[in-house]
């Protein structure tokens, strides 16, 4: 009974809980267990935030007429919650087994969390200088038309103390575009990093596979590809943005979760909204956060190689290691790094340029690294960080004597922070079981075959002890008056006759 019982806990319990996990987080019906977590994160299971440093220009007018090397310090972070909503009115299930829904992000504001206010003043690169000229680049007749208006109106590259946090952040109308939105109404003023969304918003869907099972002439999904990205921003498996088609391919989750049993050393993929594109995360260790063991994933180095180095990557326009830019049809002058250009190629004479203080472009600290829980694909742990940066063309994109470099503007930190009670709640339900049943049931079986062995050995003594009775008496001395009775006769009798 002992070795059927541990049987059944080492065979059932992990496809017991494998079953349960997937349909904690499949999003397969209206009805489904995981839609409400799908929907919004809810803040007593963990809290996701942002959080912004802001680069401050202390030589902006050696910069822009003496190219001087940029000087820049670091302030921050000024902390944002960030909150992720899908409507449940805007979800459709589709027939090939994906879920279609639209998602607003909400940002939040915590002083608590911050080292300065969002009225903080700082000294930035004018973006809508760079932009203009970025967007007219190929037209010679409307760059001499910009050209003019910039110094007429004596637009500098550099806004010195006039920006505070939340309009760096968030947008500003910018006066040179302003001067060009009379010119061509259809050009936006507005000039900003990234935008404060409502629920009034109109957003083009997304979509992911759901968890379940597909119509009737549709193919089936696999297991592993439950959350996994089908469609962004209106855009159906294909992107428009890119060179190729892989670069437009949509791949993966959003990166906020994977698929459930995770090996661990194998890749996983998520699509990127902020840079346009889907990415590979590799290995690179295991660690401990309070008792749960988490895989760890960042972005390999192939991933951040220029064209020359990965030819594929020249679907990104991606000239120099370390940068990727905007797709020119996003019409924004923004190229992408990791904080302190991290990983770049610092031998290029238009990375290089840049003094951060503090500098320590070599520290993981500036990094991407997610901390995955392999059972659920859940994160416990993640430090996604990207640098937003724009490129400084003399005669190009900045005044003939300005300095030709990536300039950053600022660098953001997204992480989760998941409580207490989750993780407790996490070890009750899965870790508990599941290592219970790799101890208990091996325990069971043991005992079990133990008790077997023990049974058979007893049965085997006892067989020989009664065969060795049978032989005692099969071949010992029978009494002389037993011998007469089977017909025996002594030898005096037989004298006699």
């Amino acid at each position: 009974i002992q070795m059927a019982i541990g049987i059944f806990i080492v065979v059932f319990v992990p496809l017991f809980l494998k079953k349960m996990i997937h349909g904690n987080y499949a999003v397969d019906s209206p009805t489904a267990d995981g839609l409400s977590g799908f929907l919004s994160m809810p803040k007593s299971e963990a809290t996701v935030y942002q959080a912004f440093y802001i680069y401050n220009v202390t030589n902006p007018w050696e910069i822009e007429n003496n190219g001087s090397d940029p000087i820049l310090t670091e302030h921050g972070p000024y902390t944002y919650q960030m909150d992720k909503v899908k409507p449940k009115e805007n979800l459709a299930w589709r027939a090939d087994g994906t879920l279609e829904y639209v998602e607003h992000t909400q940002y939040i504001f915590v002083p608590s969390m911050s080292s300065g206010s969002e009225s903080d003043i700082f000294t930035t690169v004018n973006l809508g200088y760079v932009g203009a000229l970025n967007q007219v680049r190929d037209q010679p007749d409307v760059v001499a038309i910009v050209k003019f208006l910039i110094a007429d109106a004596k637009v500098p590259l550099f806004q010195v103390n006039e920006l505070n946090v939340s309009q760096i952040i968030w947008g500003y109308n910018n006066t040179l575009l302003e001067i060009l939105h009379v010119i061509d109404p259809t050009l936006n003023p507005w000039v900003g990093i990234l935008t404060k969304d409502d629920t009034n918003d109109v957003i083009l869907p997304a979509a992911v596979k759901s968890g379940g099972g597909a119509a009737d002439g549709y193919p089936q999904p696999s297991y592993n590809d439950i959350k996994a990205m089908t469609m962004w921003n209106g855009m159906n498996h294909e992107l428009t943005y890119w060179r190729t088609s892989y670069g437009n391919m949509i791949n993966g989750t959003d990166g906020t979760s994977f698929h459930p049993y995770i090996d661990e050393d194998e890749d996983l993929r998520c699509f990127v909204d902020t840079l346009y594109l889907s990415l590979t995360l590799v290995p690179c260790g295991t660690t401990t956060y309070n008792g749960v063991k988490l895989l760890c994933r960042h972005v390999p180095d192939w991933v951040l190689a220029s064209e020359a180095v990965n030819p594929d990557n020249a679907a990104f326009y991606m000239t120099t290691t370390g940068f990727n830019p905007f797709p020119p049809s996003v019409g924004q002058p923004i190229h992408m790094s990791l904080p302190h250009f991290h990983r770049a190629n610092w031998s290029s004479p238009i990375v290089n340029k840049i003094k951060y203080i503090p500098d320590n472009h070599e520290s993981e600290q500036y990094d991407t690294r997610l901390y995955i829980e392999p059972f659920t694909g859940q994160l416990f742990q993640a430090h996604k960080r990207l640098q937003v940066n724009t490129l400084l063309e003399p005669n190009v994109t900045a005044p003939a004597n300005a300095t030709h470099t990536y300039f950053p503007v600022l660098w953001v930190d997204q992480y989760p922070i998941v409580t207490d009670d989750t993780i407790t709640t996490f070890k009750l339900l899965i870790y508990l079981p599941y290592y219970g049943s790799l101890t208990i049931g091996p325990f069971l079986i043991a005992l079990g075959l133990a008790l077997v062995v023990s049974a058979i050995v007893r049965c085997t003594c006892v067989k020989a002890k009664n065969s060795d009775t049978y032989h005692d008496l099969e071949y010992a001395p029978l009494p002389t008056s037993a011998k007469a009775g089977l017909g025996y006769r002594d030898s005096a009798s037989v004298n006699k006759i």
